[in-house]
């Protein structure tokens, strides 16, 4: 075979042979094309739900072998989260003054506007949940659960300005221009 066609074969590989494409090769590099392209979106679809959020472990539904018994109220408490990639951990605090739960930590993945994972508190206890959130994480909604409880939980973005933002647009005047120093004479 000429240098032509050792080189045409090499660079096509197992599907070049004898100077025509066999059938099926286009459709493997097709479908791991599609499926390289369906995995891309999926991870550019997922919101990033970092942040702080003011939210509410919703009442605990005591179930015993998946039999509602009782139902007792809920506690506010202080979620933060960090997200890298689709994986999302942080941790949550109770709001000083109210019924509150034990300080706990969580860690899930993302998957779109879900954010799915477990949590586990300082006194032992763990479970799983499932939040909801809005397309822009301004909020959420969803449920926490354990080996024997239950319950909703919801929570809101806080949206802190920084200090020195503050200072910045409390010493600007009314107009659009920062304030400029004026030489004293």
């Amino acid at each position: 075979m000429p240098l032509f066609g050792k080189t045409l074969a090499l660079a096509w590989g197992p599907c070049l042979m004898f100077g025509f494409a066999l059938s099926g090769c286009s459709q493997s590099e097709e479908k791991s094309a599609k499926k390289s392209t369906k995995e891309k979106k999926e991870q550019v679809q997922s919101i990033d739900v970092s942040g702080v959020y003011d939210s509410f472990f919703g009442g605990a539904a005591v179930l015993q072998n998946g039999v509602l018994i009782s139902t007792s109220g809920g506690a506010p408490i202080t979620l933060e989260l960090d997200q890298i990639k689709n994986k999302a951990h942080g941790s949550y605090e109770p709001v000083p003054g109210k019924q509150n739960a034990p300080p706990g930590n969580v860690n899930g993945t993302v998957k779109g506007t879900v954010l799915t994972g477990t949590w586990s508190d300082v006194t032992g206890a763990t479970g799983g949940f499932e939040l909801k959130f809005e397309d822009d994480a301004s909020s959420f909604e969803g449920e926490w659960r354990s080996a024997d409880l239950s319950g909703e939980w919801v929570g809101e973005k806080v949206i802190k300005e920084s200090a020195s933002e503050a200072e910045i647009e409390q010493e600007m005047p009314s107009g659009d221009e920062p304030a400029k120093d004026t030489p004293s004479r």
